[in-house]
Parts: structure tokens; C-alpha cells; sequence
């Protein structure tokens, strides 16, 4: 399973890793395929726009990271709801994959992109500025797309995008092997927030995916931050997957407990 996305009214989208999307619901009690005449049937993401719900993205291409995954051929976008779908990205992202998709809270047509390496890696002969491995922004619900921030030389693509419901203009999002950014101006600027993160880690030698998470508690008109991913320190030694939380949208980190479970 590549993707899964939820309705307001309890329809279910599910994006395969290579099975194109599906959908179950109220109205649909079994499972149907959406998308076999797509050209893609590779997913990595799926977003729900808030304001309406009837329009859902589906970013093609596998963003797992693995040996198998299989790349995409951009952006596909229901205005039903899910169930029919359309290309609408033309020759942006072609031969690359979709690793998280995030729509503005107010505005079903901005969308972000967290794009990264398909399985084509360097071979691709997609269009080079197209497919650059970084955020994407589109303003036209999906259809052009303005580079807001590359991967690093050391990183090969995004892996994560988070946008704060409460503040549409901030964005957490993170690159793979590299760092985690935040942004307060919709993505026109970033910095790195890792004060708290392992100061021995080499986060390029152990091709680190931080994986992010977002809430606001009750009572807390701060956002709350959460990261999980596992790395290697500057000896070569490699460090399990570790839980870390932030309370202070991103100023700082602090580790959880592990777990006890009998795993």
C-alpha cells in the first residue's frame, strides 16, 4: 500500500503501490479500481483537500525508498471525490516519485510536493528542470508547479512535507540523507530545525528518511512536532529508529522512551 486518504463521508482511497487507486465506502461497499486507464498506476501520496473534499491528489510514483519502488509520471487529480481521475501535471515529474503531497487548508488548488528519486535514479530521461529532486509548489490545482526548494548535492529528493492547518503559511518538511526545515513564509525561505537531533550523526552516510508528524493538543496554540527515523554516527556505528518530539514547533527536539513490547 502506497497511500491512503479518508472522506468526510467515510469513502476510503487507496493508492497501490503499483495498483493504482481504489475506493470503498457508504455507497460503494466493495473495493474499485479507479485509475486502469491512467498512466501511472505507481503510488507514493494521496491528499484530501480540506475546503473540499471532493477534490483528492494523487502523487504517482512509489516513495518508499526501496530497491523495487517504481517511479511516476506526475500528478493525478479527482474532482468527484475519487472516483475518476485525470492527468493533470503534463511533463512535471515524470520518472520520479511522490513521497508526500499537502494542500493549503483554505485553498483546494495549492498543493505541495515532496518529490524525490524514482526507481530510474539518474537514468531517468525525463525533462531535467521538471523533475528536480526538492518541495514543489502549484497554485493552479495541480497543472504547473514552481520549484521552492532542490534537495541539497548530498540528498536525493524530499521525503516529507507537513503544512500547520492553523498557519497555512508554515511548512515542516524534510530531505533524505540531509536535514529537517521549516519555513514560516509559505516556502519562500528555509532553515534547518535539528537542535536536540543527534549531534554525532552523519545523516548522509546512513541515507536517513525522517518521517514527520504534526498535531496541536487541546489548549496548545502551539503546533507539536514529531520525527522518527533511524541513523548512523560519525564512528559508522547505526543507531535504531527513534521517536523524537518537539513542543516548540521545531526549536527544539527531545527523544521519547522506547517502547517495552516483546518484539
Amino acid at each position: 500500500m502506497g497511500a491512503l486518504a479518508i472522506r468526510k463521508d467515510g469513502t476510503f482511497i487507496l493508492g497501490a503501490a503499483q495498483g493504482g487507486i481504489w475506493t470503498i465506502g457508504p455507497n460503494d461497499p466493495s473495493w474499485t479500481n479507479r485509475t486502469d486507464n491512467q498512466p501511472s498506476l505507481a503510488t507514493g501520496a494521496l491528499a484530501v483537500a480540506p475546503s473540499n473534499d471532493l477534490v483528492v491528489y494523487d502523487g504517482t510514483g512509489e516513495g518508499a525508498l526501496s530497491g523495487d519502488s517504481y517511479y511516476g509520471n506526475g500528478i493525478l487529480k479527482s474532482t468527484d471525490g475519487g472516483f475518476t481521475w485525470s492527468h493533470v501535471s503534463g511533463d512535471f515529474f515524470l520518472g520520479v516519485s511522490i513521497a508526500r503531497l499537502a494542500v493549503d487548508p483554505n485553498n483546494p488548488n495549492r498543493v505541495y510536493a515532496a518529490v524525490l528519486r524514482g526507481r530510474g535514479g539518474t537514468r531517468r530521461v525525463s525533462p531535467p528542470v521538471h523533475s528536480t529532486y526538492g518541495l514543489w509548489e502549484s497554485n493552479d490545482g495541480g497543472v504547473t508547479w514552481t520549484l521552492l526548494k532542490a534537495a541539497p548535492a548530498t540528498s536525493l529528493g524530499a521525503t516529507d512535507i507537513r503544512l500547520d492547518p492553523r498557519n497555512p503559511t508554515t511548512l515542516y518538511a524534510s530531505f533524505w540523507g540531509d536535514a529537517i526545515y521549516k519555513s514560516t513564509n509559505a516556502g519562500a525561505t528555509w532553515n534547518a530545525i535539528m537542535n536536540g537531533l543527534p549531534a554525532d550523526a552523519n545523516f548522509a552516510a546512513g541515507l536517513t528518511r525522517f518521517s514527520l508528524g504534526l498535531s496541536h493538543p487541546a489548549g496548545d496554540a502551539k503546533a507539536t512536532l514529531y520525527t522518527g527515523f533511524d541513523w548512523v554516527d560519525t564512528t559508522g556505528a547505526h543507531h535504531a529508529a527513534r521517536i523524537f518530539k518537539s513542543t516548540d514547533e521545531g526549536a527544539s527536539w527531545s527523544v521519547l522512551p522506547t517502547g517495552n513490547a516483546p518484539f
